[in-house]
Order: C-alpha cells, then sequence, then structure tokens
C-alpha cells in the first residue's frame, strides 16, 4: 500500500446488513506494517476534505466477533468510543459491541447514509460513475446531467432511493428479493454458499438451456410482435415443462417421478438461470418504479454488484428490455461501501 497523508481523527463505522458488514474506517496516523499487511488487498480512499484515507473491509455478519477482533488489535476507536453505524445490525449488535469494546453506537439513518455516501465518493473519486456493457464507459456529465437519479440498493433485500436536486432524497420503493434470495436459492438448488463461487460458475453457463425464452414460445415470429427473441418468458420454464413431459409418461405407466428423471441440468446453466432471475427482477422493479417517478437514470450499488462483470451486463440488459431502451443503466466505483462511508461523512457533521 503506497504511503498515505496523516489523517487527524479515528473513526469507525459499519453497515451492518442481513448477510455482509462493510466496515469503513480512518485513522489518527500511518498505519502500523501489520495493519498495512493486512489492509493490502482492501479497498481504500484518498483526497477527501479533512479526512486523507477512509480504509475499507467487508465481512460476513455472521462473523461479527471477527469485527470486533479487528478493532480490539488495531485499536480503531477514538477517545470518544463510538462507532457510527446504519442498518439493523446497529441495533441487533448494540449490546455487543459495548460489551466487547466499551463503545456505543451512534445510528445514522440508511437512507442518509446512502446518500452522503454516494455524494462523498461522485465528488473525490475520479470516474466514479460508469456503464458497463462488455467494456467500462465513464460518466463524464455532472449533476445537473445525473440527476434526477433512482438509486438501487441491492443487498440481501433491495431500497430504491430518488435523488432529486441538490440530492434532497426519498425511499420510494423496495423488495424482498434481493442478494439474499439469490444465495438462499443457490444454496438450496446448487449446494453453495459463497457468492463469487456462484458467480463464477455462472459465467460458464447458458440461461436458455433452463429458461423458456420468448424464441421458444413464437419461434421466428417473435419480431412481428416487437418482442426480443433472446428475452427470457419464464425463469426456469424449461424445467417446469420437461418435469410435467416426464410425469405424464410416469402416470401411463403408474410410477413416481423426480426431476432428476425429467433431465440432466448443468450447475453452470442453473447457475446462470439464478443470475439472470434475480436481475431481471430487480431491474423490472427499477424501470416501473423510474417510469412512475420520471426519471432515465438508475444507478445499481450494493456488494451484489462488486464489479461482477456478469451481474452488471445481465442488469443492463434487463434494464434496456424493461425500459424499451429509455433508461441509462449506471454503476458506482465503492458501491458497495455507500452506507458505511455515508456513515463515515456524517460523523464528521458532528464534530
Amino acid at each position: 500500500m503506497e504511503k498515505q497523508k496523516k489523517s487527524n481523527r479515528k473513526i469507525v463505522a459499519m453497515d451492518i446488513g442481513g448477510t455482509l458488514t462493510k466496515l469503513a474506517f480512518t485513522l489518527s496516523d500511518e498505519p502500523s506494517e501489520d495493519l498495512k499487511e493486512e489492509l493490502k488487498e482492501s479497498p481504500f480512499i484518498t483526497g477527501i476534505k479533512d479526512i486523507s484515507t477512509i480504509y475499507l473491509r467487508r465481512y460476513r455478519t455472521d462473523s461479527i466477533k471477527d469485527i470486533i477482533n479487528f478493532i480490539k488489535k488495531y485499536n480503531l476507536l477514538g477517545e470518544d468510543r463510538k462507532i457510527y453505524g446504519t442498518g439493523g445490525g446497529a441495533y441487533k449488535y448494540e449490546l455487543l459491541f459495548k460489551a466487547e469494546l466499551d463503545a456505543a453506537v451512534v445510528k445514522v439513518d440508511e437512507m442518509t447514509s446512502i446518500q452522503a455516501g454516494l455524494l462523498c465518493i461522485i465528488s473525490n473519486v475520479k470516474d466514479a460513475i460508469f456503464k458497463y456493457e462488455g467494456s467500462y464507459k465513464f460518466f463524464q456529465g455532472g449533476t445537473e446531467e445525473l440527476l434526477p437519479l433512482l438509486v438501487v440498493n441491492i443487498g440481501s433485500g433491495i431500497s430504491m432511493v430518488k435523488m432529486s436536486a441538490n440530492f434532497d432524497y426519498e425511499r420510494v420503493f423496495g423488495s424482498m428479493v434481493g442478494g439474499g434470495t439469490l444465495m438462499g436459492l443457490s444454496n438450496m438448488l446448487l449446494g453453495i454458499d459463497n457468492f463469487e463461487s456462484l458467480l463464477e460458475l455462472s459465467k460458464k453457463g447458458d440461461n436458455s438451456k433452463v429458461d423458456m425464452m420468448v424464441k421458444d414460445l413464437y419461434g421466428d415470429s417473435a419480431n412481428k410482435y416487437g418482442l426480443e427473441a433472446n428475452a427470457i418468458s419464464c425463469s426456469f420454464g424449461k424445467v417446469a415443462e420437461a418435469v410435467a413431459v416426464c410425469r405424464n409418461k410416469a402416470f401411463e405407466h403408474s410410477s413416481e417421478v423426480t426431476i432428476d428423471q425429467a433431465e440432466d441440468y448443468e450447475d453452470a446453466d442453473i447457475a446462470r438461470a439464478l443470475v439472470v432471475m434475480i436481475a431481471g427482477n430487480i431491474a423490472h422493479l427499477a424501470a416501473l418504479c423510474a417510469r412512475i417517478h420520471k426519471i432515465k437514470k438508475v444507478m445499481f450499488t450494493g456488494n451484489y454488484i462488486k464489479n461482477s462483470h456478469v451481474n452488471m451486463i445481465e442488469l443492463t440488459k434487463a434494464l434496456r428490455i424493461w425500459s424499451s431502451g429509455d433508461m441509462d443503466c449506471l454503476f458506482l466505483r465503492y458501491d458497495g461501501f455507500l452506507g458505511s462511508i455515508g456513515c463515515i461523512m456524517e460523523s464528521l457533521k458532528a464534530t
């Protein structure tokens, strides 16, 4: 890690979600050699007014004790013994932080933290906003061109925040179907409970072997009805069809049927179909919400994105379909840390 300028405050902030906890912290001096070594693979942001460096780390929320041990090991808390927190875990683990760290949790409203984090990143990070369609295309406009904006923050579930002029914000929608849904289905269908492993597997898959596509229903006539032949008509529709056919055959022979008897489906194809299904659902809701609020730009954020080309491609494709190409699909650097970075910025207002 390259040498950074000194900052003058210790601040610890967390966005504690149902699946992941995003830790952000600042130091009052240069990090020790041991800490530098531990942070060498971790992202950080520099050049922010009043804070020279924000260090960032991800943890599974069920490993909250690892975060506590990390804070203890490197004495990260300031003299005020405060942790600035957002997300449900700021309430759930409040007593644990008090018992283990003698720390008080200062709670920051989730939407406030998202707004503050977004402002911090786009104001201080070069080429912070981009599109992705196989290659990166950076957003060159200013805030006048960016706003109004719908921010779709994808965690275990989803929150949708409307950003208006001057970055005034309002939570306008949400959904129970998000990253947690994806991983729950992945664990149940594939026995995979690691997000990166699922995405890596999905790169090798072809969802059209599992999903029923428009062209499967309309053949060469799809374009006549203004439909994209390669759009999905029914997620996992071919599995349902195959089981139904197999069940009919079993009925004729008075035998039972299982999905294994219906057809062999490759894990990679199932993985891709899961990723595409969740992305399609999220983008569909985002397009409807943006249309209601007369918004043309939709920004997807959260650890669900995590600079994954697969997720960015599928979200971009789905938003194009559901908006009839009328909306811009945007992404953001450091997007998984909006809440925790926002808590850092809010802490500065309190001093």
